[in-house]
């Protein structure tokens, strides 16, 4: 048991030595190196305690007593609650207590080389030696309790009012306390000649792992794997060291029996053996157990993962954005999250998009110290680990970005960048499960955000892209509206001059003795008339229908029924035949409402092109063209030969017949304009001297044309 002892006091010394150096290589900050000072202390303290246990004469045991066990023993109370006060930013606040412990201490540090604070005994099995107090022993004990205590509700007391990563920070400090100063504390058991062995020795180097870990790495690890680290070294190293030891102590006198003066190179090769082994070991057993506990992290992030990638599919922008952040918020269970992008035309970084958070209306400039911070290290920002390097460096420019991240009310700040370029930043809260981000979360988050950079530039491009078509479509209307008023003005010239005459006539009193003619003006003015109001109704129907953009889908034989119907009255007046041929009920056609009123105008054109010659012809019909996912329709009748007054026109020089053709004008341009906005195309083509063919081409769905 003795041999057990002494052994676990050495390797706590050890490992206290390593953790401190690496500490204070790796720290560089006056947390740590106090932290460095505590673990030198532990270190000494376990050293001398061993050497004292189990050295061979008093005068041995007492030196090391004297010089190595209590010099560090009296230290660690005076260098833990420094810590501690640094930890939790009370330094300044506990100036006072601190000093009194560190007075104190000095004191007893004094009075131990002195030779009045404790000397050693014989009589306290199964130690060769071990310490008998003094007078001033007992004060320094109490002392030490009590600051382990108060070290221990000042930590309490922060951690009930912290929250996600100072919570989680100080729940470190408070487990490695209580598991450190209980198991170190036993060793005050033999002093007293309590009869309980000091057990608790063999859990004290679990407290140092812990805390230099904590300290190095603030983000290193969860408490509960912190834990189950710990907990696997120490059952692995306590059967590297114990078999071995055991064998040296219980099993020496049976393996001398044996093996004579050779004995000792049984216990020596089976602690190599073991030793070599027992790397390999821990790390299989530390796998296994972390896998468990880190299941549902490790879920999330997959989930994390699979969204990065898939989001660079999502074309919406709106959506993309809100997309974003909800992944964010569910699959983290974070309180909030939010997204700000670069503005390239305001020049500035604007809050876009939020989820549980508030709309923020806080505008961060390119030359902010935040901007600079994360372009510059390209990685997460943390608000305790910056708030942590400000307190060491008290540096202006992290100041203000510590002032920044508290107005976005952001626990962590995620850059997103394309190549060097930063486009924006998520601002996450902190988990609503109160546990910090680990690493495996930043390292996730980053790549989210990256992806989400791609996703974004890739939604910005093709809204932008919309944007401008929209622009360019508005300003073809625009076009097209001029045309059309060109075309109106045209139109109402016509008919105002048809009725001008007839009034003019009849203002003088032309028709007073020719009751005939009087009402043949009068009627022509009114058929004038009714054509006038027409020719409004059209232009305003195409107005409104054109703006509401109402997309549907329209079978082509009933537009056409409906065309023929819509001219009924005048094509049973000139006893004109309609027919339909080849046209296959099963043809849709996707468009917006004005798609039908093409067939209404083309037969308005044709009915007019008749004149008042009676027994003409008007006739459809269609052909799929599947490979262009369009369909031609062929309208033909035996009227006026519109090419031929194309072709007089052009002659004129007008070159916009069809805006102004004077049989059917407004009907022609409305039935052009409307397959133009349906990205079709429309030709006039003779009937070979007699009538007209209209050949129309329209996509099955116009939406889905991108030219």
């Amino acid at each position: 048991m003795l041999i057990a002892f002494v052994g676990i006091c050495y390797f706590t010394s050890l490992i206290s030595v390593v953790f401190g150096l690496f500490v204070f290589i790796k720290g560089g900050k006056k947390i740590s190196n106090v932290w460095a000072l505590m673990s030198i202390s532990v270190a000494l303290w376990s050293l001398g305690l061993g050497l004292m246990s189990n050295s061979p004469t008093e005068h041995h045991a007492l030196l090391y007593l004297k010089w190595i066990h209590y010099v560090g023993a009296i230290l660690i109370p005076p260098f833990y609650l420094h810590f501690v006060l640094l930890l939790l930013d009370l330094e300044k606040q506990k100036r006072m207590i601190l000093t009194s412990i560190y007075v104190f201490s000095a004191l007893i540090l004094m009075a131990n080389f002195l030779g009045y604070f404790a000397t050693v005994s014989s009589d306290i099995p199964p130690f060769k030696y071990y310490t008998q107090p003094m007078l001033l022993y007992y004060p320094y004990t109490i002392v030490f309790f009590a600051t382990v205590i108060y070290t221990i509700i000042l930590l309490y007391q922060r951690y009930r009012k912290a929250n996600g990563y100072r919570k989680n920070q100080i729940k470190y400090q408070l487990f490695a306390t209580i598991v450190g100063f209980g198991g170190g504390g036993t060793a005050f058991f033999p002093v007293f000649h309590i009869p309980i062995f000091p057990y608790g020795m063999y859990v004290m180097f679990i407290y140092m792992v812990i805390m230099a870990y904590s300290i190095t790495s603030y983000r290193l690890m969860d408490i509960n794997v912190a834990m189950t680290r710990a907990g696997i070294f120490a059952f692995v190293y306590i059967i590297v060291l114990g078999i071995p030891f055991g064998l040296a102590g219980l099993g020496r006198e049976w393996l001398a029996n044996i093996l004579g003066h050779g004995w000792f190179w049984v216990p020596m090769l089976v602690l190599l053996g073991l030793a070599t082994v027992g790397p390999y070991i821990f790390i299989f057993l530390q796998r296994k157990a972390e896998g468990e506990i880190l299941r549902g992290q490790r879920h999330n992030h997959t989930i994390l993962m699979a969204a990065a990638r898939g989001i660079t599919l999502v074309r919406d922008f709106e959506k993309l954005l809100n997309l974003i952040v909800r992944i964010l918020t569910r699959t983290l269970g974070i309180k909030h999250a939010g997204l700000y992008l670069f503005d390239q035309e305001k020049n500035r970084y604007a809050f876009r998009m939020t989820r549980g958070g508030r709309q923020n209306t806080i505008i961060i400039d390119p030359g902010n110290s935040l901007v600079k911070y994360l372009q510059g290290t390209r990685k997460p920002l943390v608000y305790e680990e910056l708030k942590r390097e400000y307190d060491d460096r008290r540096d202006v420019f992290i100041k203000e970005i510590i002032e920044t991240m508290n107005n976005l009310d952001a626990d962590v700040l995620v850059p997103s960048f394309i190549e060097n370029e930063l486009i924006g930043f998520l601002v996450l809260g902190a988990k609503k499960s109160g546990e910090i981000y680990s690493n495996e979360d930043l390292n996730v988050l980053s790549n989210l955000a990256n992806q989400s950079a791609l996703a974004i530039e890739n939604a910005q491009f093709l809204k932008e892209r919309e944007e401008m078509q929209a622009k360019l479509r508005k300003a073809g209307i625009l076009v097209a509206m001029s045309d059309l008023l060109a075309t109106f003005e045209h139109e109402m010239g016509n008919i105002l001059g048809k009725i001008s005459g007839p009034i003019q006539a009849m203002a003088k009193g032309d028709y007073k003795n020719n009751p005939d003619k009087e009402k043949n003006a009068v009627d022509m003015i009114n058929t004038n008339i009714t054509t006038m109001r027409t020719h409004v109704r059209y232009v305003r129907e195409y107005r409104e229908k054109t703006q509401a953009n109402i997309i549907g889908t329209y079978r082509l034989a009933d537009c056409i029924q409906r065309a023929f119907d819509h001219s009924r009255i005048e094509i049973e007046k000139l006893k004109i035949t309609t027919e339909t041929k080849f046209i296959s009920s099963k043809i849709m056609i996707k468009g917006i409402e004005t798609l039908p009123d093409i067939f209404n105008h083309l037969v308005v054109s044709s009915v007019n092109g008749f004149g008042m010659e009676e027994g003409g012809l008007i006739s459809y019909n269609a052909r799929l063209l599947e490979d262009k996912g369009m369909v031609e329709i062929i309208q033909e009748d035996t009227g006026f030969d519109l090419t031929q007054e194309k072709k007089n026109s052009n002659q004129e020089g007008s070159g916009i017949f069809f805006e102004r053709g004077k049989i059917g004008g407004i009907n022609l341009y409305l039935a052009q304009q409307i397959v133009s906005d349906h990205k079709g195309s429309f030709d006039i083509q003779s009937g070979n001297g007699k009538g007209t063919k209209f050949v129309i081409r329209l996509p099955l769905d116009f939406t889905k044309v991108t030219t």
